[in-house]
């Protein structure tokens, strides 16, 4: 396996990473996440909420993966960080979505299979520039397919199954905004955590009926 590089998670996106989970394990679930992992630190509480107060490193992140499945135990806690993948592409579309073109009427207009084409590009670009990493783009005639070459979900992790299940979230959600409300399958196919080279992610092309 060949060695791989960290990514940089910046203060933007670390902000929309906690928001999404605050959204879906609350801010008390939240708050002994961050305790779990050893990163109370990391929060600045008043008293009506806590806050991030400081960008996650990707090995913090990947510590706070795991620290969720430790509290909700491994089916609870992937779950928990699926709906909060979803949760945080819509975070995300606020944050991002004029620069990258997503907001405006002209992409809304594109035809479906060409808006989640584009899409994806600019969504991947944007990812692998806010965790300097590199995400390839591929597909066949049933599915589209994502390699993160460097994840910072389960960076450092030993897993005997795949561990990516906030990315898969936030596909998910991505995938269904930009059909007008589909449900399309996303699997995490390969996991580096489990010593593929990278992790890979499969979305059927048919949304499900």
């Amino acid at each position: 396996m060949r060695e791989q590089t960290a990514p940089c998670c910046s203060n933007q996106m670390s902000q929309i990473i906690f928001r999404g989970f605050v959204e879906i394990i609350g801010q008390a679930g939240t708050n002994a996440t961050f305790h779990l992992a050893g990163l109370t630190q990391s929060l600045d509480s008043d008293l009506l909420e806590t806050h991030l107060k400081e960008p996650l490193t990707p090995e913090q992140f990947s510590t706070l993966r795991y620290a969720v499945d430790q509290l909700y135990g491994l089916r609870g806690g992937r779950g928990a960080s699926l709906r909060a993948g979803r949760a945080a592409f819509r975070y995300l579309l606020r944050d991002f979505g004029e620069k990258l073109g997503l907001s405006g009427m002209d992409f809304r207009l594109l035809p479906t299979r060409k808006r989640m084409n584009i899409g994806q590009q600019h969504l991947s670009s944007l990812l692998a520039d806010e965790f300097r990493n590199t995400i390839n783009l591929h597909e066949d005639d049933t599915a589209w397919f994502w390699e993160v070459n460097s994840c910072q979900e389960c960076l450092g992790q030993k897993r005997t199954e795949t561990e990516c299940t906030f990315m898969v979230g936030l596909l998910q959600e991505f995938f269904s905004w930009a059909s007008g409300g589909k449900y399309f399958m996303v699997s995490e196919t390969a996991c580096i955590a489990c010593g593929a080279p990278s992790c890979t992610f499969r979305i059927d092309k048919k949304p499900v009926e």
